[in-house]
């Protein structure tokens, strides 16, 4: 995906879901190389697909995902590219903290 540029419809099924491991298989695809600016874009989209509906559990804890999203801010002076990383850090945040909340209960019937 990160070499295509390209996301499709089933990336979201295999991907969404398996939080910081996704975060974990970015640093070794990537493996120190440089970006382009549409590849950090995908990247970023990788990691809001899998930490959309993230399961409590040790990989919805964003470890590694934060660590790439620091990388890629430091890789790039782009404003606009800045502000969606700053958005996806906040999304995972958003995220990693409904998944370590307990379920409400449904009312009785």
């Amino acid at each position: 995906m990160l070499y295509q540029g390209i996301t499709e419809g089933h990336d979201d099924g295999v991907v969404g879901g398996t939080g910081d491991a996704a975060a974990v298989i970015i640093t070794k695809v990537v493996g120190g190389r440089t970006l382009s600016p549409s590849q950090i874009d995908v990247a970023l989209a990788v990691l809001n697909m899998a930490f959309g509906d993230v399961r409590p559990g040790p990989d919805a804890e964003p470890k590694t995902a934060l660590f790439v999203l620091r990388q890629l801010e430091l890789s790039t002076n782009d404003a606009q590219l800045r502000g969606r990383i700053a958005q996806t850090r906040k999304y995972i945040a958003d995220q990693f903290s409904k998944s370590t909340k307990p379920p409400v209960p449904l009312p009785p019937q």
